[in-house]
């Protein structure tokens, strides 16, 4: 069945993208005729396995062996496929992002939006820890001595794949000036280039294939 894995995923109708294009819009208003792509959130795994790649853990040369908790700090350099579930005790994290139930053959997952996504994008310590390693990781690739400008830049490549806008670049630095000021006078493991990262990582862009 590869040669049929081969022609769907070449296919232009799988390689389009959700952006509507003007002749098709008022004829497929709906995307009833897959006009476009449907923007989708990221499935639990691939949400995981994007921000271990963002920290920079992730480790693809690691395979195979026993499974591992897939929110332990211990397994932020193994893919999603290679961790466990117990059955009996599913993390909560995972329920949140409509991980599919265990006990059921499930042959298509739920896609819901509530309140408590975002929320654990702001607390879970997957996330936070993720947030620590993309911030860690553009300081190492800016370099020593790196300006914030430069620094900014691998941040968002790292977290975002693309450079970020003049607009992006400027209100961001302002921002970053200010929280200098409340990092020198409140200390905190967690600072200003970490919380910086989280907002990247909590954003529709790194959590929605468009």
């Amino acid at each position: 069945r590869r040669w049929l894995h081969r022609e769907i995923v070449t296919s232009r109708v799988w390689r389009q993208t959700s952006t509507p294009e003007t002749r098709l819009a008022s004829a497929d208003p709906d995307n009833r005729l897959l006009a476009r792509a449907q923007r989708r959130r990221l499935e639990w795994e691939a949400f995981r396995d994007s921000l271990l790649v963002a920290a920079g853990t992730l480790s693809t040369a690691r395979r195979g062996g026993p499974g591992g908790d897939p929110l332990a700090k211990d397994a932020a350099d193994r893919r999603s496929l290679y961790t466990r579930l117990d059955r009996q005790d599913v993390p909560g994290t995972l329920r949140i992002f409509d991980l599919a139930n265990p006990d059921t053959a499930v042959h298509v997952r739920q896609r819901t939006v509530v309140p408590q996504q975002s929320l654990a994008v702001l607390n879970a310590e997957l996330v936070v820890e993720a947030a620590r390693g993309l911030a860690d990781r553009s300081a190492r690739e800016a370099g020593e001595g790196a300006d914030d400008t430069r620094r900014l830049d691998r941040l968002w490549r790292g977290a975002l794949s693309r450079d970020p806008g003049d607009d992006e670049r400027v209100l961001t630095l302002a921002w970053l000036d200010r929280e200098r000021a409340a990092d020198e006078a409140t200390p905190s493991p967690f600072d200003r280039w970490a919380r910086l990262a989280q907002a990247l990582l909590a954003t529709a862009e790194f959590q929605f294939i468009d």
